[in-house]
């Protein structure tokens, strides 16, 4: 008993002895890296963001010699949405008593689903010298543990995370019926703001509502990404009187404060007047027979002129030209339809797009919902109707009239009447990624159709 006593704490030394030799070894291994003439490194600000939260990746490349030009090879950011910070910076730091030159590249980062990501590494490539080989430099790995959003979410929640504030503008607040307004919504936020859908309007039904193309912009503010989006509407009401714009809601999830919140703008009263009216009279013409005719002389005096003014050329030039610039009116009204129709099926594949990315990060009920919005807003933009005003029954019909063939609208409709029945389904059923993947799957095959008829 003593002797296995004595040979298990031999044992146990000599496992102490290896691992201080393996510490030693890193210890100095380590130290033999920071004393390189160059190196490179990665980093995130986060390592256990939420979904949807923007983290910042910043890669470095380390050296205190010239190196020539080095091609920066990112990763591929696979499991994020990606957005450069603009050009590298650079400054110096102090790093075991050497004095490097530091290259950084910044890319906003914001997670698409919960669970484990991998940031593979980055890479840059000196190239071949007179001097020295060819030498291509790695940085480490990073792994990402991303977290689930918490409960509570509000029952419009679409996926906003973030820091997010909005500001509302109308070109005028008085107008006629039949007269189209401007509204242009401006959305600040550190969220993913690239990638917000359009906020919903709480409009009337029967007020029409014509979408123009969305502007976005950046900028690096204290080492954030501020994104800033604007949406911009011509909207036409259809009732005359004193009507209310109702404000607009954005909720949103604060990761820092961990609640969720919302940005709002503020209602406004608009004056609508009715359009002017023909008049319903119209003035009776005077009795001719009661005029008295004044006799014309047989004999015209030397020099007077017989043929009609300049004036009167012109009375006869006016119709004529009224009609014309009613022509021209009418002609330009229909080419800014056309070219409007145009710009709306154009984008109609990418706004269904940006909803079903927007749907990937919500709630599973919310998600099912926007996903059925996502195609019913395609098809929309394609055809030029109302989602509210046609039933579903008809949509197949109106996919083959337009060029569809038979399979492709099935599958359209399929995707639709899954996400239909996937908002009512037990709350086990969570998975709705492969929903989304069909749905572009069979959004983008119509869409080919559509193009080549």
């Amino acid at each position: 008993m003593r002797r296995i006593l004595h040979l298990y704490i031999r044992a146990m030394y000599r496992i102490l002895y290896f691992c201080i030799l393996m510490l030693i070894g890193s210890v100095t291994a380590q130290a033999q890296e920071t004393n390189l003439d160059y190196f490179v490194e990665a980093e995130v600000t986060n390592l256990s963001p939420f979904v949807g939260q923007q983290i910042i990746y910043r890669f470095r490349l380390f050296t205190n010699i010239t190196l020539p030009d080095t091609p920066y090879m990112p990763p591929d950011f696979q499991g994020f949405w990606k957005s450069d910070m603009g050009s590298p910076t650079s400054y110096f730091e102090q790093r075991n008593d050497r004095t490097y030159t530091v290259v950084q590249l910044e890319t906003a980062l914001y997670p698409t689903y919960v669970g484990e990501i991998v940031i593979a590494p980055a890479s840059v490539m000196l190239p071949d010298t007179v001097f020295q080989d060819g030498e291509e430099l790695v940085s480490n790995p990073i792994t990402i543990q991303v977290r689930p959003l918490p409960e509570g979410a509000p029952e419009d929640f679409g996926g906003a995370v973030g820091d997010f504030t909005m500001q509302a503008t109308l070109d005028r607040q008085s107008l006629t019926l039949g007269e189209p307004f401007s509204l242009k919504l401006i959305v600040t936020g550190t969220g993913n703001v690239e990638q917000l859908p359009a906020p919903e309007l709480p409009l009337p039904d029967d007020w029409r509502v014509y979408p123009n193309p969305t502007a976005y912009r950046s900028a690096v503010q204290n080492g954030i990404l501020v994104g800033e989006k604007t949406f911009e509407w011509l909207i036409s009401p259809a009732q005359t009187g004193s009507q209310i714009l109702p404000e607009i809601t954005l909720n949103y999830f604060d990761p820092l404060n961990l609640i969720y919140r919302s940005a709002s703008t503020e209602s406004v009263t608009l004056d609508i007047q009715p359009g002017e009216e023909s008049p319903t009279q119209i003035a009776a013409a005077p009795n001719r027979s009661a005029l008295a005719i004044k006799p014309i002389s047989a004999s015209l005096q030397s020099g007077q002129s017989s043929s009609p003014g300049l004036f009167f050329w012109l009375l006869w030039l006016i119709p004529p030209a009224v009609l014309g610039g009613i022509w021209w009116w009418m002609r330009q009204q229909s080419l800014i339809k056309g070219n409007r129709l145009k710009s709306q099926q154009s984008k109609a594949l990418l706004r269904a797009k940006e909803h079903l990315q927007a749907a990937r990060k919500m709630q599973p009920e919310i998600a099912y919902r926007r996903t059925a919005e996502a195609i019913l807003t395609y098809l929309g933009d394609k055809l030029d109707f109302s989602p509210s005003n046609v039933v579903q029954s008809d949509l197949r019909g109106l996919m083959v009239k337009g060029g569809v063939d038979e399979s492709s609208a099935e599958n359209v409709l399929a995707c639709l009447e899954w996400a239909e029945s996937g908002r009512y389904a037990p709350i086990e059923e969570t998975n709705i990624q492969p929903l989304i993947e069909q749905t572009y799957k069979a959004l983008a095959a119509v869409d080919a159709a559509w193009k080549t008829t």
